[in-house]
């Protein structure tokens, strides 16, 4: 039986913004997250990797992930409004450079059993 990889999130404090930009560099949407909030993501994987909006304004907070040596993220989309993402977003944009249904099984694992969790 082969073992699954498991999702590692990068963070600032453990790898410098220019690594997970170059990282994350070719990723695009392979699927969605709906009825989650930012705080739900939050309590399933901590702060986001990447806390600041680009520089276009299209993404606010961006969560960045390495599984089985592959980039993949959860980010908010031409939301535009950095309040809005925190308080109100409920449908999130996962992205990759290839869509991978073990990661997305195991994304969806770690969301539904840390992310309500009061």
């Amino acid at each position: 039986m082969k073992t699954r990889p498991h999702i590692w999130k990068m963070s600032p404090t453990s790898d410098d913004l220019t690594s997970i930009y170059k990282f994350v560099t070719g990723t695009f949407k392979i699927t969605g997250i709906r009825y989650t909030s930012f705080h739900d993501i939050v309590r399933a994987f901590g702060e986001p990797s990447i806390d600041e909006p680009s520089g276009d304004g299209k993404i606010q907070v961006e969560w960045v992930f390495v599984f089985d040596g592959k980039p993949f993220t959860i980010y908010d989309w031409k939301t535009f409004d950095r309040d809005y993402t925190i308080n109100e977003l409920t449908t999130w944009s996962v992205g990759g450079k290839e869509y991978d249904a073990e990661f997305i099984e195991a994304l969806t694992e770690e969301l539904t059993s840390k992310s309500k969790l009061v």
